[in-house]
């Protein structure tokens, strides 16, 4: 930890240790901000379909919230966990899927690379792969990457 850097920014420090808190008093919650968990806990159709692309805390309370989830995990110990926890708390509206990674799960970064196929109206593109945490690059003309946005 910087010190130089929590001194220039003590809001950002009370706003961590506040967080810090906040995470262990909502153990049940999804990682993520509290005014989204607020909104997603209005917002979610009860009677909806969700999917969830990897699985922890956030499952129970997704599938608690929708009609229908489906989960896709690729790791078999961490999706052994996750499916004895829903079986224990009688959750039975999981659609959950261990799916193992085809390719190694770190690149030479140690970033994980999560790729998925494009496609180009209708037919897919041979060998051309939107990565997500790889930055941003401009895709081919014609190409689209559904519920993904260029730039």
């Amino acid at each position: 930890m910087n010190i130089r850097y929590w001194t220039r920014h003590p809001l950002r420090f009370l706003r961590r240790v506040w967080y810090f808190f906040y995470e262990r008093a909502h153990l049940t919650e999804p990682f993520v901000a509290p005014g989204a968990i607020r909104f997603l806990d209005t917002a979610l159709p009860r009677q909806g379909i969700g999917l969830e692309w990897g699985s922890g805390r956030s499952t129970q309370w997704f599938a608690k919230r929708l009609g229908r989830l489906v989960v896709v995990e690729h790791d078999g110990t961490w999706y052994e966990q996750v499916r004895r926890q829903l079986q224990e708390a009688g959750i039975d509206n999981v659609d959950y899927r261990l799916i193992p990674l085809e390719h190694p799960p770190r690149s030479r970064r140690g970033r994980s690379m999560i790729q998925f196929p494009l496609r180009r109206s209708g037919g897919r593109v041979p060998g051309r792969v939107f990565r997500f945490r790889g930055g941003r690059r401009p895709l081919p003309a014609g190409v689209r990457a559904s519920g993904a946005r260029q730039g």
